[in-house]
């Protein structure tokens, strides 16, 4: 596990940890990261952090390999579906098939919507 939470890294410190291609745990929550990011060196990584940041909620398209992943405090807004337990809440999440630990806490939810 790598942590590397609360410093003030950007999104070019993801081209030198891609040669950490063994990494399975990753935080980099509360660094000034933004848009988008590009992990795909990153293969084994099982888990990451990403709280606190800036980042476009199209980025987790590029995530689905994982299986906790930290969005929380990132200013997401709107409606929260409840499916996203089975895996059908934003049209990103459709292909998270080892996700098991989702935060997305601390964002700006404005609506929660439970399965009939």
């Amino acid at each position: 596990m790598l942590n590397l939470s609360y410093n003030s890294f950007n999104n070019s410190i993801l081209s030198s940890l891609s040669r950490l291609s063994s990494l399975r745990s990753l935080k980099l929550s509360h660094n000034k990261l933004e848009g988008s990011i590009d992990v795909k060196g990153l293969r084994k990584l099982k888990s990451l952090g990403l709280s606190g940041t800036k980042l476009n909620r199209s980025i987790l398209s590029s995530l689905s390999w994982l299986r906790e992943l930290d969005i929380s405090y990132t200013g997401f807004k709107g409606t929260f579906d409840i499916r996203v337990l089975s895996l059908g809440m934003f049209a990103e999440f459709d292909s998270f098939n080892n996700l098991e630990v989702l935060d997305m806490s601390g964002n700006e939810i404005d609506n929660l919507v439970v399965p009939q």
